[in-house]
């Protein structure tokens, strides 16, 4: 173990495969600025030419830092800068539990906290990675990101994260948003998709008749009342969802909580999307959920259904969107269920 440091200099990722011989360090990492302050103390040893693998060490210690992008730390009392903006492309995903990969994807806005009730009850059995997408909950921002790029730079994070851990695959889940996050990420990277769960959520926006383009038109002004007073907006949510309120807390929460101009961003970037006809050459399995209770979200669902040819179609009664929130154990229940009949089936990659 060298000795202790007094006032080191800042030494960067890339100058430790340069040292000599393997080094033991203990690491005082500073979390300041959007991060609660307070010193963490770890143990790790480095071996030259291992900056990447001290990286992941690092990240799957303290999962609200994605060391692999650190950019300056001291060994020994050392600090890690880790100030907004000194880190870049950090998604916070919290990592929970063992066994066969399980990533959760949450609703528009939303955070890895809606999936409180699914990590607590799979953790025993699959390692759960609840995300927060780019551009909200703990990740950074979606600035200088096109609207355009908006769901492939999310999908990208993903497929980064699961690079950090080792992952090769993962059964992916996605409610509304996060559904079509999910098919993103079998369109672009389907290889690393072992099956999917899309529930409450949507694959094209052209409309097919009167409902689907209500619906729509409702969405593409979502973008303008975001911008309305949050209080208005979060009343509004409670009385939507007066039958389940847990549901209706977890929305509002969301307003209150959200980046409103990511939020706006991803609005629109998902009030454009055009992938019905490119998920009929998936053969990822699938499972397609819906509430039963909103019957235009049953509709845009079953459309999920009919383009994806692996696919299976499944009710949640007394349920809208999102549906692990209006009836959690079910829903829990169900994803459980699925992951052990698909853990172990072969897949086949998506034409490019």
């Amino acid at each position: 173990m060298p000795s202790q440091s007094q006032g080191s200099a800042v030494t960067s990722l890339r100058s430790l495969n340069n040292l000599p011989e393997p080094v033991g360090w203990i690491l005082v990492v500073r979390r300041v600025g959007r991060w609660s302050a307070g010193d963490i103390q770890l143990s790790v040893t480095h071996t030259p030419g291992s900056a990447a693998a001290l990286a992941r060490s690092c990240h799957s210690l303290l999962p609200r830092l994605c060391s692999r992008n650190l950019s300056k730390f001291l060994y020994k009392e050392a600090e890690v800068d880790c100030r907004p903006g000194s880190v870049e492309d950090v998604l916070f995903v919290l990592d929970q539990g063992s066994g066969p990969a399980v990533v959760l994807l949450p609703i528009l806005g939303s955070d890895h906290r809606m999936y409180a009730a699914q990590v607590e009850g799979l953790r025993d059995e699959f390692r759960c990675l609840a995300v927060d997408l780019r551009g909200c909950g703990e990740s950074p921002t979606l600035d200088g990101v096109p609207e355009g790029d908006v769901l492939r730079t999310q999908a990208q994070d993903i497929v980064d994260a699961l690079d950090e851990r080792g992952i090769e695959s993962a059964h992916v889940v996605g409610i509304s948003y996060g559904g079509v996050v999910a098919e993103t990420l079998l369109l672009d990277h389907g290889e690393r998709v072992a099956s999917a769960v899309i529930c409450d959520s949507f694959c094209d926006t052209r409309p097919r008749g009167v409902p689907e383009r209500l619906l729509m038109a409702g969405a593409k002004v979502q973008p303008l009342l975001f911008r309305l007073p949050k209080r208005w907006l979060v009343a509004l949510e409670r009385r939507l969802y007066r039958r389940w309120p847990e549901a209706g807390r977890a929305v509002a929460d969301t307003l209150v909580n959200s980046r409103r101009d990511d939020l706006v961003k991803q609005r629109r970037a998902v009030n454009a999307i055009r992938l019905e006809d490119r998920l009929r050459h998936c053969v990822t399995p699938t499972l397609c959920l819906a509430g039963a209770a909103m019957p235009t979200g049953v509709t845009m669902m079953r459309r999920v259904h009919e383009a994806l040819p692996v696919s299976e179609f499944m009710l949640i009664e007394d349920s809208v969107d999102p549906s692990n929130l209006c009836q959690p154990e079910l829903f829990t229940k169900t994803v459980a269920e699925w992951v052990r009949q698909h853990d172990s089936s072969s897949r086949g990659d998506l034409p490019r």
